[in-house]
């Protein structure tokens, strides 16, 4: 019996709570390919700010970017920086209590080695040493892969000399849509 001193008045939230717990209805854990499926759903509302109605033009949208680059390389060839790779993610959220969390765009897996590629709009110079640290801190959050190579691959919408002359000095593969195919530059790759 509760005290009517502290009794705040029920709402439909509260007596529904209780009711769920009270006949245990749960909604069951969504499978695999529904949390896939679901991922790719809540992207789709943004679909319409990829082609403007008026004259047709293409606008960068990272969204669109990264579905274009994920379905190229998981249903494409899979070897890329000379690496057969096994399994990809996007949207990637490792969590670790102890280190800050980042989102990576695609990675990429194999037993050996990891890629990660990250996709910026408008990627500059100064953007690279945020790209490194991200890659860096990949191995606190995920420690299956500390000893494995890692490497780094960047897509953006266009990639400047001052851009593109860092990505070279550091080592980043640098990635491109070029006439509806996936174009990589990686003679210059350095693993992590």
């Amino acid at each position: 019996m509760r005290s009517e001193l502290n009794h705040q008045p029920d709402t439909f939230e509260t007596v529904w709570a209780e009711k769920l717990k009270e006949y245990r209805i749960i909604e069951p854990e969504p499978s695999e390919e529904e949390k896939v499926y679901n991922r790719k759903m809540n992207k789709m509302h943004y679909r319409h700010n990829y082609i403007d109605e008026d004259d047709g033009s293409f606008h960068f949208d990272g969204f669109y970017v990264e579905e274009y680059f994920l379905t190229a390389f998981y249903y494409g060839k899979k070897t890329f920086f000379g690496v057969e790779f096994d399994d990809i993610e996007n949207a990637f959220y490792p969590w670790n209590n102890d280190v800050e969390r980042y989102e990576y765009d695609i990675v990429m897996f194999s037993d050996t080695t990891v890629a990660i590629i990250e996709i910026e709009n408008n990627a500059r110079k100064e953007d690279i040493p945020y790209i490194l640290k991200k890659a860096e801190t990949f191995k606190l959050l995920v420690p299956d892969y500390a000893n494995c190579k890692l490497y780094i691959g960047l897509v953006t919408k266009v990639f400047t000399p001052e851009l593109e002359q860092e990505c070279i000095r550091q080592g980043i593969a640098i990635i491109r849509q070029v006439d509806g195919t996936v174009e990589i530059e990686d003679g210059h790759l350095k693993a992590l």
